[in-house]
């Protein structure tokens, strides 16, 4: 009798700890496809991360590119400023000696 109560308390201690403890076998399931699901759409996002990194980089190689572009087509205006510039002296120069060798009949 006295084994009995014993087994009875354990039992109801059992179910107690059990019941409070476990969740249902289909909650288990619901929980594992939904971690899954997150799994999926983090990855996505983590690939879609990559290649906005990827493009970034690309996008900055083109604006370096672009800078350097640029810089080149300025150096060539200006040195079309310089030629235009010197042959001007240049022609005024030439009258000059012009006048000078007229003047002095050389």
């Amino acid at each position: 009798k006295e084994l009995q109560l014993e087994f009875v308390e354990v039992h109801k201690q059992h179910e107690s700890t059990s019941s409070t403890g476990r969740r249902p076998l289909s909650e288990i399931f619901q929980t594992t496809k939904q971690l899954k699901a997150i799994k999926q759409n983090l990855l996505k996002k983590l690939e879609r991360e990559k290649s906005q990194k990827k493009m970034n980089e690309t996008f900055q190689h083109v604006l370096e590119i672009a800078n350097k572009i640029r810089q080149a087509q300025e150096d060539e205006i200006r040195l079309a400023e310089q030629k235009g510039e010197q042959i001007q002296s240049m022609a005024i120069a030439n009258r000059r000696l012009k006048q000078v060798r007229n003047v002095y009949d050389i």
